[in-house]
């Protein structure tokens, strides 16, 4: 058998470049199309952003404008559950964050079983970035940190505040997305 090792990226990137809209990896491990897709793994993504129903604060490429519009965006696209986070909590103050973290808690809640929830906090306000990951993960179940980037939060990864952060989280036993 003649292998080679870039067969699988060429094939992945061939059917995307042809325009045939998402690729999977089916259960037989082969890509397939979303139309080719029967019974097959359910599409999970763990990095979604949504809207904040208070407004924009960024959004690079601006799909959708209201959470409904999100839900129905990600429907069309093939995506069937996912870890989400507000935009309204980055680069923020406590009050946003918090703020920003009921609202993804809120959009879980109307979209029942189909999300879950990623808390953001900023280390700069380490305080209640600690009692906020506390209050995300007992009271409202969220499993995921994050993204905690600082290109989005200027804060220096090598800073005493951010270890302890992260110490925190390692004891809540959730998920850290840098």
């Amino acid at each position: 058998m003649n292998y080679d090792k870039h067969s699988g990226r060429r094939r992945f990137l061939g059917l995307s470049a042809a325009g045939v809209g998402s690729v999977f990896l089916g259960a037989e491990g082969k890509y397939c199309t979303n139309s080719q897709r029967k019974n097959n793994r359910e599409v999970f993504d763990c990095h979604l952003h949504c809207p904040s129903s208070q407004g924009e604060k960024w959004q690079w490429y601006k799909v959708t404008h209201t959470f409904d519009d999100f839900a129905r965006y990600l429907e069309k696209a093939g995506v069937h559950k996912g870890i989400i986070n507000c935009q309204r909590s980055y680069n923020a103050l406590p009050e946003e964050f918090i703020a920003g973290n009921r609202e993804v808690a809120d959009f879980m809640n109307r979209n029942k079983g189909k999300f879950l929830g990623a808390c953001v906090v900023n280390p700069l306000f380490l305080e209640e970035a600690l009692r906020e990951l506390e209050y995300c993960q007992k009271e409202l179940g969220f499993v995921w940190v994050g993204e905690l980037c600082n290109y989005m939060i200027p804060f220096d990864y090598k800073a005493k505040e951010f270890e302890e952060l992260m110490n925190h989280v390692t004891k809540l036993k959730m998920i850290i997305a840098l």
